[in-house]
């Protein structure tokens, strides 16, 4: 390969009688007794530099860095990274290099006597991890009737691996794949999003979009003066409605739950009716209208009294009667009096209407009292919630006598003095299953009623 020839300090290669001279420039290039002839001392030869922790390049780095160890302990000394011949001055027997591209590299250290160390093992530097581009909102879905939350479509996700979706400002994540996802349940406010990809990379923020605020609407409701039967009243007149929310749709319906259109309220008559008012979003309120009426019907439970609550204008005279039932009225020609001395059941009553120049006219309210209050459902796992079957009864109705069958018809239970004791066990104590059974009960004073209850262990 050539002569080797030994001067007084160091040794040169002869390489002109290399044939290949790409091999020439390997031997030089590898060679620790070369370095351009400046090592003086062949045995002060460095030690090889040991590679230890690499760190690559993050998401916000376009670097990595290693550090190196087994350096010369004194003097200064000069690493030198291949290829690129990038060089780093240093002293102390460790060190990190950082700012390194991605590539495949190794080491040499050359000590203060211009010496240098045979090359380092190889390592790789990888390429930076992809941050990726912002999301993209292509549409928002603004809150419909029934649900007051919003949904919003992201496109322009990474396209590979899994990847989270941050919703900003409250960071509620979701994970999927795909360029694209339908975003839902989303509260009112303002958003925008960005996206982690599965290197952990995370992206610039989306454009922001709004999730408007949707709430039940006012509706306000002003009673119009009645008038004389025949004459109709139109409650289509916005007069009627002034202060309410704006920008409603109004219907106007013949009960509370607006399921029966009312087919002409420009001219409607004496009595109750409802007016329907509906924003953009789907969402409403329903108000009564009041024509001159007795009030809402009324149920009540053990309780032979209430208030009554009769609408009409304060220069219009009225008076109540009743006519099935019984009841005794504090004040007979108070529209909101208290009535007495009801019956157990239906009891109807009249108010009558005249102002002294239009014929009287007429309206009811249906007072029912219940006697009895059985619940349909017991859970009896002993929580202390709904385990027994608890029969609300008047004073009046004495001893009750309670049969409970199953689905069958077969009894399973039977007590004749019942103190709301039964957990849905059988006749020998022996807890029944959960299932829909039905009962039958009598009291003292001969009442008697039947229906369900059921039982969920």
């Amino acid at each position: 390969m050539g002569a080797i020839i030994r001067t007084a300090d160091y040794f040169i290669f002869g390489l002109t009688r290399l044939k290949n001279p790409i091999l020439a420039v390997l031997v030089l290039f590898f060679s620790p007794l070369t370095l351009n002839g400046q090592c003086n001392d062949p045995a002060n030869i460095p030690d090889v530099p040991f590679l230890g922790n690499i760190i690559p390049p993050s998401c916000t780095v376009s670097t990595g860095s290693i550090s190196l160890s087994n350096l010369p302990a004194t003097g200064e000394w000069t690493v030198t990274r291949y290829p690129g011949l990038a060089g780093t001055k240093g002293t102390g027997t460790s060190t990190i290099i950082d700012n390194i591209p991605a590539g495949i590299y190794y080491f040499t250290v050359t000590n203060d006597s211009g010496c240098t160390s045979s090359p380092s093992s190889s390592f790789t530097i990888t390429a930076q991890p992809p941050t990726p581009s912002p999301p993209v909102i292509t549409a928002v879905t603004v809150p419909e009737y029934p649900t007051v939350l919003g949904a919003a479509r992201v496109e322009n996700l990474p396209s590979s691996g899994n990847w989270v979706l941050f919703r900003l400002p409250d960071s509620i994540e979701t994970t999927g794949s795909g360029t694209s996802w339908q975003v839902a349940d989303i509260p009112a406010g303002e958003y925008s999003f960005v996206v982690k990809n599965y290197a952990g990379c995370i992206s610039l923020p989306s454009g922001s979009f709004l999730i408007p605020l949707v709430d039940t609407p006012y509706v306000s409701v002003t009673d119009p003066v009645p008038v004389c039967y025949p004459a109709t009243v139109d409650i289509t007149d916005p007069d009627l409605r002034a202060g309410s929310s704006p920008g409603l749709v109004y219907s106007y319906w013949l009960d509370s739950m607006a399921t029966r259109i009312l087919l002409h309220p420009e001219r409607v008559v004496q009595g109750r009716y409802y007016l329907k008012g509906t924003n953009e979003y789907g969402f409403f309120s329903v108000k009564a209208i009041n024509v001159a009426n007795a009030g809402p019907d009324q149920e009540l439970d053990f309780s032979f009294q209430t208030k009554l609550n009769a609408v009409s204008d304060s220069d219009i005279s009225g008076e109540w009667s009743v006519l099935s039932g019984t009841g005794f009225f504090e004040d007979h020609t108070n529209k909101g009096t208290m009535v007495s001395s009801l019956s157990e059941g239906e009891n109807i009553l009249l108010w009558t209407v005249t102002n002294g120049v239009c014929p009287p006219s007429y309206d009811t309210v249906n007072i029912y009292v219940n006697e009895f209050i059985v619940p349909s459902l017991i859970t009896p796992n002993m929580d202390g919630i709904n385990d027994y079957l608890i029969i609300k009864t008047g004073v009046l109705s004495g001893h009750i006598h309670l049969v409970v069958f199953d689905r069958r018809g077969l009894e399973v239970f039977e007590d004749h003095n019942y103190k709301n004791t039964w957990n849905g066990v059988d006749n020998n104590g022996k807890a029944l299953p959960s299932d829909t059974y039905y009962y039958s009960l009598r009291t003292d004073n001969g009442k008697h009623l039947q229906g369900f209850v059921v039982v969920r262990r």
